[in-house]
């Protein structure tokens, strides 16, 4: 294999490395964001029923 073709495959090797670690970080980040949807909304109705109920009292 020459020069060219070396870096080629180098370069294609490396970018391919590059696009699998975006996907895992992006896969992660959906993850942590949809703990954090999961307890905000959590929080959000914990402190709504709080309200409610002391409205009812």
């Amino acid at each position: 294999m020459n020069k060219c073709g070396r870096l080629q495959a180098a370069t294609r090797r490396a970018f391919r490395a590059l696009t699998e670690t975006a996907q895992v970080l992006v896969e992660n980040h959906a993850v942590v964001l949809s703990l954090a949807g999961v307890a905000i909304a959590a929080l959000i109705s914990h402190r709504s029923w709080d309200y409610w109920s002391s409205l009812a009292i």
